[in-house]
């Protein structure tokens, strides 16, 4: 998206903003500036192109507390300016997040059912809490 996109949204949520706060609808003159950063790096499916989808096909939630279904995905990253850190941040679009054990977990469509992601490597188990920046991830992240 182009950057005259992200300064008229800004600009639109700046103006309900102070439309709400002023209970009004004067019209209201200001400036706004801003400084609008490229992110670090493209993160997508395996092809480059499509968005992360991972599957979990039918799972049986009587049985999620014996044996959580695990399921390993990858991410293919690119276009990456080198000159910054690569940190990754969970940020749902529908169902938001959860507490469970103490961490944020991805929520689903099911009451009390959500989705906790790792960074696994060499046999250690980094959570990544949905919702907070997580910078230092190797190459797999499940």
């Amino acid at each position: 998206m182009s950057f005259h996109f992200y300064k008229y949204k800004l600009l639109q949520i700046l103006m309900f903003w102070i439309a709400c706060v002023l209970n009004t609808n004067a019209d209201v003159l200001i400036n706004i500036s801003a400084t609008m950063l490229a992110p670090a790096c493209s993160i997508t499916s395996t092809d480059g192109y499509d968005p992360i989808e991972v599957n979990f096909d039918i799972v049986n939630v009587e049985k999620l507390n014996i044996s959580p279904p695990r399921k390993s995905f990858s991410i293919f990253i690119s276009e990456c300016d080198l000159t910054k850190s690569l940190a990754i941040v969970i940020s749902p679009k529908a169902n938001g997040s959860m507490m469970a054990k103490g961490r944020n977990i991805l929520a689903t469509s099911v009451e009390g059912l959500g989705i906790s992601f790792s960074d696994i490597t060499m046999d250690k188990d980094t959570s990544i809490d949905v919702g907070k920046k997580t910078t230092n991830l190797s190459r797999d992240i499940k």
